[in-house]
């Protein structure tokens, strides 16, 4: 694994381990198994807001994206207040459950 790329790893792994927060996806540890990095983190169910849409046949009612819009806000007000960006938001990245949404780091 390339010396900058294990840097970027242990910087990202610092800034996961400290998040707890309900609209953010919870890291449960790291390793690096021959010259691969696996992150493990919590496993969402059903999955993106992306797939959501595309099983809705793009058709959201207001009220569904005003949940998934105050649960994205909590998630990224929580960042901001831990002094973190999160750098991509992307119909891809953001993630869903029956409870929440939560926005995958």
């Amino acid at each position: 694994m390339a010396f900058t790329q294990n840097i970027h790893n242990k910087k990202e792994i610092k800034v996961l381990s400290n998040l707890k927060h309900s609209n953010i996806v919870q890291y449960f540890g790291s390793e690096i198994v021959e010259d691969r990095f696996y992150i493990y983190l919590e496993y969402v169910h059903p999955g993106s807001i992306n797939k959501y849409v595309r099983d809705h046949c793009g058709a959201l009612i207001e009220s569904v994206i005003r949940n998934f819009t105050r649960h994205i806000l909590s998630g990224l007000a929580y960042l901001h207040s831990k002094k973190t960006i999160h750098r991509y938001i992307h119909k891809l990245e953001v993630l869903y459950s029956n409870l929440n949404s939560k926005p995958l780091e």
